[in-house]
């Protein structure tokens, strides 16, 4: 919703992840699944010592958009370890860091 103030119109600030780069530092194979809020998956198996960097645009013809990520969800070699919905302030560009017993964070 915007806002007046002084006459003026103020717009919300956009909070949502343009980007993020996510380093499998596991010992072990994950797969990587990330949902975007166009309903597009993408979708990495990640060897151990690799990373991967995830964003999507949308193409308007004359211009682009960017399509934000929404959603993760990694599996390790036991089925899914670890799964998180995005929430950020602004907007971001994050790197995450998949560890041992696939333990994720946001740095």
């Amino acid at each position: 919703m915007s806002q007046t103030k002084g006459g003026q119109t103020e717009l919300p600030t956009p909070n949502y992840l343009k980007a993020a780069t996510f380093n499998n530092k596991a010992g072990v194979e994950v797969k990587l699944l990330v949902y975007f809020d166009s309903g597009a998956t993408d979708e990495h198996d990640m060897v151990n010592g690799s990373s991967v960097k995830v964003e999507r645009t949308i193409d308007k013809g004359t211009w682009t958009a960017v399509d934000p990520i929404k959603r993760v969800e990694l599996t390790g070699p036991e089925g899914k370890n670890c799964e998180f919905d995005v929430k950020v302030s602004g907007v971001a560009v994050l790197s995450y860091t998949i560890a041992l017993k696939l333990v994720c964070e946001a740095e």
